[in-house]
């Protein structure tokens, strides 16, 4: 879009430099039936990232409006790439952390952290939790719908054969039940993780508010957060009510956040005038 002779650009899955007056970019939304027009682009830049922390949304109205989203989209087993069918998964002792892996390469990423990168980085730093006191701990990870890549696939299988990880093929939704925390860099999980009240950590520049999904890096910021979590969760074997003693507050600003992002920010397939009004009332 450099040197462009235009007012307005409007690019699909693009990734700007920086945040240039004038430049839009499309994407398909981390939900079914909503997409968003975002005036900076992707990850560093992305203007759901920049949304202040005091937004004024009501607490109770964004909880009310996400446990019925999660309802919804949950007996229907909906999610932006097709689902296989729901089942009944086996609720871990200690700790389940869940690793939705993305699409290699994938322009969502650039500038952070690779998926091999970021699924060896967790599985090093649950051993080392694990190492330290934090108890059991299982790693779920499952593979991009739209992923291909042998290099992945191989890795995990391998990591499977070694005990370090769960590899699912199971919906995203049945998953999430049995989650105390989902740990990913930029993946539309994380929106639907935070539908069902689940915590995000996320391991690289991702599109999501800081104060809404939590940055753990190197050295030791998902082992030591791994930690804490299984001192104040322990002897509870609901992991729901695990969730909610340890991540009460963090559980709210998420509902608080992703009620603002699909009510506000992302736009629904029926309504594309609403995408037009909203580049030309804000793009100049």
């Amino acid at each position: 879009t450099k040197g462009v002779d235009a007012d307005i650009v409007v690019v699909y899955h693009g990734v700007f430099d920086e945040a240039l007056p004038g430049r839009w970019t499309c994407k398909v939304g981390p939900l079914p039936d909503l997409f968003w027009v975002d005036p900076c682009g992707y990850a560093r830049y992305a203007a759901m990232r920049i949304l202040p922390g005091d937004i004024a949304e009501d607490p109770d109205t964004a909880i009310a409006w996400a446990e019925r989203m999660c309802r919804r989209l949950a007996c229907a087993n909906a999610s932006k790439y097709n689902q296989p069918p729901i089942r009944r998964l086996e609720r871990r002792k200690g700790t389940t952390v869940f690793v939705p892996l993305q699409v290699p390469g994938d322009v969502v990423l650039q500038g952070g952290i690779g998926v091999v990168d970021h699924l060896l980085f967790v599985v090093d730093e649950i051993a080392t939790a694990m190492a330290k006191g934090a108890g059991p701990t299982t790693c779920l990870v499952k593979l991009h719908p739209k992923s291909h890549d042998p290099t992945v696939r191989a890795l995990c299988i391998r990591l499977a054969k070694a005990g370090k990880i769960l590899l699912l093929d199971d919906s995203v939704h049945g998953i999430l039940s049995v989650t105390d925390v989902v740990c990913c860099v930029n993946s539309g999980v994380g929106i639907e993780a935070m539908l069902h009240g689940v915590p995000v950590w996320t391991t690289g520049i991702s599109d999501y508010a800081p104060w809404a999904a939590a940055r753990v890096g190197r050295p030791n910021g998902i082992a030591d957060s791994l930690l804490a979590y299984a001192d104040s969760t322990m002897g509870r074997s609901d992991t729901r009510q695990r969730r909610i003693v340890h991540h009460s507050d963090a559980i709210i600003r998420q509902y608080i956040y992703v009620h603002h992002l699909c009510t506000r920010m992302l736009i629904p397939y029926d309504f594309p005038e609403m995408a037009v009004q909203r580049v030309l009332g804000e793009g100049r």
